[in-house]
C-alpha cells in the first residue's frame, strides 16, 4: 500500500515538471499596432532576446502573442521597454 502511495506521489510530481516545461505564452494589448510595418517592427526586435521562441503580432485585436523558449520568461518591464522603445504603447500584459 505504502509502494502505491509513493508512485502516485511521485507520478504527480514528475508531470508537474513536465507540464512547467513546455512553451510559456503570454499575450501584450498594444496600442498603435496599425499596418504591416508595425507587425515587422515588432517582431524583429522581440526576435533579438534570446529568451523568445516565436512572435506573433495581430493587428485586429492590437495583441502581441510571445512564446518563450523553456524555462526563460521576460519581465513585465523589458517586454514594456521594447513596446514603448518602438513607438506603441503598452495596455496590459496578460499572463
Amino acid at each position: 500500500m505504502m509502494f502505491k502511495k509513493f508512485i502516485t506521489v511521485f507520478s504527480l510530481i514528475f508531470l508537474i515538471n513536465i507540464s512547467s516545461a513546455f512553451a510559456k505564452e503570454i499575450n501584450i494589448d498594444v496600442n498603435g499596432l496599425v499596418c504591416e510595418f508595425c507587425v515587422v517592427t515588432i517582431e524583429k526586435n522581440f526576435n533579438k532576446r534570446d529568451e523568445i521562441k516565436k512572435v506573433r503580432v495581430d493587428l485586429d485585436q492590437k495583441k502581441v502573442f510571445l512564446t518563450f523558449k523553456d524555462g526563460k520568461d521576460l519581465s513585465d518591464e523589458i517586454i514594456k521597454d521594447i513596446v514603448v522603445n518602438n513607438g506603441y504603447n503598452v495596455v496590459k500584459i496578460n499572463r
